[in-house]
Formats: structure tokens, C-alpha cells, sequence
């Protein structure tokens, strides 16, 4: 995401979270992937997926409501 290959690292992030469903991190990476393309929609529900793994996850919580708004 540094080099502003967006579509590039929201793959590999999509294929991270095939190989390590119970990883709070991989989805809160996969939703700042979406979050930073423009795709809230996704961002929003992998937030809410990193959440689910890991209620305590504050980069998550925090966009979580951010976006809910």
C-alpha cells in the first residue's frame, strides 16, 4: 500500500484472510486495503470481521464507528 499499488496489496490481503481466517489482523489490514481504494462498504465489514475475532482491536473499533456514521 506504500507504493500506492492498492489494487495489488487488497489481493494479497484477500488471499491472507483465505489462509488465516482467525487472524483479527489480516482483516484489519484486508479493511484499510478497501478503506484506502474507496470500497467503505467492504471496509466496514472486514472492520467489523476484525472486531469479531478480537473485540479489543482499537484501529478497528475506531473505524467502525467512523464509518458507521
Amino acid at each position: 500500500m506504500r507504493q500506492k499499488k492498492l489494487e495489488d496489496a487488497v489481493k494479497i490481503f484477500e488471499y491472507n484472510a483465505k489462509r488465516f481466517p482467525n487472524s483479527a489482523n489480516v482483516f484489519d489490514s484486508l479493511a484499510e486495503g478497501y478503506y484506502n481504494s474507496g470500497d467503505k462498504v467492504n471496509a466496514l465489514a472486514n472492520y467489523q470481521k476484525a472486531l469479531k475475532l478480537d473485540p479489543k482491536l482499537d484501529s478497528a473499533l475506531q473505524m467502525v464507528k467512523a464509518l458507521s456514521n
